[in-house]
């Protein structure tokens, strides 16, 4: 467990709790901005700390995703995966998970081209962001056809999770990752294309939008 975050944690709940009341809240938020621009060092500090899974105890979700947010701005870097994949784990609140998502979602690399053409080659063929991780985890397992039922439909369901929360996030990134997801070739493949149309056809979309986001997904036949 990192010793800067922990005794850094109160601070964040009460810069992000909204029980604490919103005039605590911008309080701390001001602190911390004066704080950290009186002194580099210690911003630097607190904004390259090394995070594992341990350390996700330290805080609420919420709080979290403020100081990765805060983290990011000031060193343009992703905490490692371990530490993603527990964060999203600690957390069952679907908000929560979508901006864990979002986080991971924005450490893939390369341009919206290459993200588009990821299906030919599959995720291991670029370096893997925590996104990538996990759908590799979700659907590559050799062992799949041998679980059973539950444990199937369970992997179904998590992936569908994923999609989802990649489809309302809605960016170059997120988008190229539900492509990848949706490319896979798994048992769990067509019943994952079947839910992402018919989430399609739900949303208020014109039919030039609806159609763009098919294509940008490979949904058209």
């Amino acid at each position: 467990m990192n010793a800067l975050l922990a005794i850094a944690a109160d601070f964040f709940e009460h810069l992000t709790d909204p029980a604490f009341g919103r005039e605590a809240n911008d309080h701390y938020a001001l602190k911390f901005q004066v704080l950290m621009g009186n002194d580099a060092e210690a911003a630097r500090q607190l904004a390259t700390a090394p995070l594992g899974r341990d350390d996700v105890g330290s805080m609420s979700a919420a709080a979290w995703l403020w100081y990765l947010a805060w983290r990011e701005s000031l060193t343009g870097e992703q905490p490692s995966s371990e530490f993603l994949d527990a964060l999203y784990a600690e957390t069952a609140n679907p908000i929560f998970r979508l901006r864990i998502v979002e986080v991971g979602a924005r450490g893939m690399y390369g341009n919206q081209e290459q993200r588009l053409t990821r299906a030919a080659t599959g995720p291991e063929e670029a370096r893997p962001s925590w996104v990538e991780e996990r759908i590799r985890n979700i659907v590559r397992e050799q062992d799949f056809d041998t679980q059973d039922e539950n444990l199937q439909r369970a992997r179904i369901e998590d992936a569908w999770e994923l999609l989802s929360y990649l489809i309302d996030i809605g960016s170059n990134e997120s988008l190229g990752a539900a492509r990848v997801l949706l490319a896979e070739d798994w048992l769990g493949a067509e019943a994952l294309r079947v839910r992402a149309s018919r989430l399609i056809e739900q949303m208020p979309l014109t039919e030039q939008d609806d159609y763009g986001l098919r294509e940008r997904l490979g949904l058209q036949p």
